[in-house]
């Protein structure tokens, strides 16, 4: 009985030794550092979204642009239709060609809306690429080991049922952050001094 006491004993000294052990740098609790980005808000506050933005916006205008210009064509040939009899080869023949020009609309539309929902894939993508090497950069100035994605309102509204909210919750796990380790101005910042 004496041996196992003693093997007890030796046991806990030796895990008590190992926990007032001199430490590499970083492994000490006390060396790490943490910080919060709410991305919600640097996504509604930051500018350059905006800029990665404006060619789709350019673009977009050039479709609606040419839309507008089939509508108004088929509108034209509405107008006059006025000056045909009904059920005349005339007539029939200005049906015809107000379907296929609202078919064009009609396709122009989808088409455009595919091109748009591609460029602002590729924007929103370059975009939370610029966000992460901004957090990076900050992180690194900051001497931050970590950096959670923090949202203050994930779930509020009536919108969200209560089983939603606790969902939410669980995919978010942090349930209260100290103002001073959110990055989140530093990274609007950075981001909109960027070109």
């Amino acid at each position: 009985m004496k041996p196992f006491v003693i093997a007890c004993l030796l046991s806990v000294l030796g895990l008590l030794s190992l926990g007032f052990a001199p430490r590499g740098e970083g492994q000490g609790a006390g060396n790490q550092r943490i910080g919060v980005v709410d991305l919600n808000r640097v996504q509604a506050e930051c500018r350059r979204l905006n800029t990665l933005m404006q060619p789709l916006q350019a673009e977009n205008k050039k479709w609606r642009d040419r839309i507008k210009a089939i509508l108004k064509e088929r509108k034209e040939k509405e107008r006059s239709l006025e000056n045909f009899e009904k059920g005349t080869v005339e007539f029939n023949n200005l049906i015809i060609k107000m379907k296929v020009l609202e078919y064009r609309a009609s396709e122009l539309d989808k088409l455009a809306r595919l091109q748009a929902g591609k460029v602002r894939a590729r924007c929103l993508l370059q975009f939370y690429k610029e966000i992460e090497e901004s957090v990076r950069t900050i992180a690194k100035t900051r001497g931050l080991s970590v950096v959670f994605q923090y949202n203050p309102n994930p779930a509020e509204g009536s919108k969200y049922s209560e089983v939603s909210r606790i969902s939410i919750r669980q995919r978010e796990p942090l349930l209260y952050v100290d103002d001073k380790v959110d990055i989140s101005g530093a990274v609007i910042k950075l981001l909109n001094s960027m070109k």
